[in-house]
């Protein structure tokens, strides 16, 4: 019956937290979870500190340092649950072009300024799946 009072209660609490100069969202799958800042790096060291007090003090969890990473997903790329999450930054850098015309710079498709992208490297999906049993993957490639 704790359990199930306690459930209801994480269900009602937002994923998301606002503040004067930045804004936190996240997102956990079971033992794994990603914290999105948008604000400076201050805020994240300081966020992760007072994460790792908590873990500890309330839960008696360890933050790993080695897996638990501080980084700007406009610069380079975060991964979650194998997932290469990317944001945006720019209109004209970040867009697939078309390569069938010499010289051609025409764009095949816009993503928006600031727009998250999941990128999933294809080996590992086949490295995951390829383990398994009684499934059929006809289409991935022989």
């Amino acid at each position: 019956m704790k359990i199930k009072n306690l459930e209801k209660k994480r269900a009602k609490l937002s994923s998301r937290i606002d503040g004067p100069g930045y804004r936190i969202r996240y997102v956990r799958y079971a033992d794994d979870f990603l914290i999105g800042v948008k604000g400076n790096e201050d805020v994240c060291i300081k966020l992760k500190e007072e994460l790792k007090e908590f873990l500890w003090d309330e839960l008696k969890l360890r933050l790993d340092d080695k897996k638990t990473k501080i980084t700007s997903a406009t610069k380079s790329r975060a991964t979650f649950l194998g997932a290469n999450i990317k944001v945006n930054k720019s209109r004209t850098h970040d867009q697939p072009r078309s390569k069938k015309v010499k010289g051609s710079s025409r764009v095949v498709k816009r993503y928006p300024v600031g727009g998250i992208q999941l990128l999933v490297p294809l080996e590992y999906l086949t490295k995951k799946i390829s383990g398994r049993r009684n499934l059929s993957y006809s289409w991935l490639p022989k």
